[in-house]
């Protein structure tokens, strides 16, 4: 969807420091105005559809293009980060006394800002020791995996845990678990086979 999103946005001419926060504003803009996205829906599209959860998605490219082709704004964008970092950390604590319909409209890109304030900050500094545990490393291979599965799976993991009857933060952790294993095996039995051809 991004890679079709900005080859048609791309003819307006805009450039791209231009364009992909425009396309940040995509997700607020379409979950304000779908009909088919409503807080109080059953799990599924309002929650899943990739539309509706482009802002975190943006905010990676973009952030990945100012890394690599404005190295001078995005060494102000790592200074912003670290300053507001703990305001928008503090911030993000109060997100459970919101009202749902403040967490589904705006909760979902304030936690991608956050996180990428985060990324921003900890590309400023020297690299964590948990950036050379062997889990790390497999959680970022694994991560493309992991995404492209992880809506199937979590939608899954909420019916099996209405019909048993189990409370949604017991099983959370379970669900964690489930879908990082998912991921680790489509990475194993697709992707790095796909990968491997590819690069022959």
């Amino acid at each position: 969807f991004l890679p079709i999103a900005l080859l048609r946005t791309s003819k307006l001419g805009l450039p791209m420091r231009v364009l992909l926060p425009a396309l940040v504003l995509f997700s607020f803009i379409t979950r304000a105005i779908d009909p088919n996205a409503h807080p109080d829906l059953p799990f599924g599209y309002a929650e899943t559809a990739s539309h509706l959860r482009f802002d975190g998605l943006t905010i990676g490219v973009w952030f990945a293009y100012l890394s690599i082709f404005q190295g001078n704004f995005w060494s102000a964008i790592q200074k912003l980060s670290r300053l507001l970092l703990p305001l928008l950390v503090l911030c993000f604590f109060t997100i459970p006394y919101w009202h749902s319909s403040w967490v589904y409209y705006i909760g979902h890109g304030y936690a991608a800002i956050m996180c990428a304030a985060l990324l921003a900050t900890l590309t400023a500094i020297s690299p964590l020791r948990v950036a050379r545990f062997k889990a790390t490393h497999y959680l970022a291979i694994t991560s493309y995996s992991t995404y492209l599965t992880h809506s199937l799976i979590l939608n899954a993991c909420v019916i099996l845990t209405d019909k048993m009857q189990v409370s949604k933060g017991l099983a959370a952790p379970a669900w964690l678990a489930i879908i990082l294993f998912v991921g680790y095996a489509t990475y194993v039995i697709v992707e790095r086979p796909v990968l491997k051809f590819r690069d022959r």
